[in-house]
């Protein structure tokens, strides 16, 4: 096996080599390397700073698009708390309304679904307490909303003003009348549903 000859470290001899010995080449500068890792580092740096301000501005889009969507899922159910409020007022506006003396258990078996037990049991009281005149009248009644609105609303009690019309026949009047009618409705959240409290006619 043939030995490759050394080739002698002649950069470190101030001597100059004889002709026709080989040289070896001085270990090239460092500089352009630290050139290119200083250039590598500097791209690093400004897509590091381009990708933190992309992300803290879709952080800022994020967070304005979140508040928007809660303020608008806040009007939303407000609307619609409203609305059943109102719902709610026109149906027990019109039960209360809506008498007849061939159904008279009927009135007071509209309202309890959409009253608080109290306000249930003070109408059926009342309707007991009339339903002697009635009868014998043969008095029927009939009740229609023309408009309902929120006067006042918070998170556990609201106010509705309803506006309705009242035809009545009976023995002393077969041909019937009409009567126009404004109400109060005092309604209260319980368990999620706006139930009526009470109620005052104009």
């Amino acid at each position: 096996m043939t030995t490759p000859p050394m080739t002698p470290q002649w950069h470190n001899n101030p001597n100059p080599p004889p002709p026709g010995w080989p040289t070896q080449t001085p270990p090239k500068s460092r500089t352009g390397v630290i050139v290119v890792l200083s250039l590598l580092l500097a791209a690093f740096i400004a897509a590091t700073c381009v990708l933190a301000v992309l992300y803290a501005t879709s952080s800022d889009d994020d967070s304005a698009t979140s508040q928007a969507d809660a303020q608008q899922s806040q009007a939303a159910a407000v609307d619609a708390s409203r609305a059943e409020a109102v719902d709610v007022a026109r149906k027990v506006a019109t039960a209360m309304m809506s008498l007849d003396y061939r159904q008279p258990d009927a009135p007071a078996a509209a309202i309890a679904p959409l009253s608080t037990p109290e306000f249930a049991a003070k109408w059926r009281k009342t309707l007991d307490s009339s339903r002697t005149v009635y009868e014998t009248s043969k008095v029927v009644t009939t009740g229609t909303v023309s408009h309902a609105a929120v006067e006042r609303i918070d998170a556990t009690t609201a106010t509705v003003i309803v506006l309705a019309e009242q035809k009545t026949s009976s023995l002393i009047a077969p041909q019937g009348s009409t009567t126009k009618t404004q109400l109060i409705v005092e309604l209260n959240r319980v368990d999620g549903k706006w139930l009526a409290d009470d109620v005052t006619v104009i």
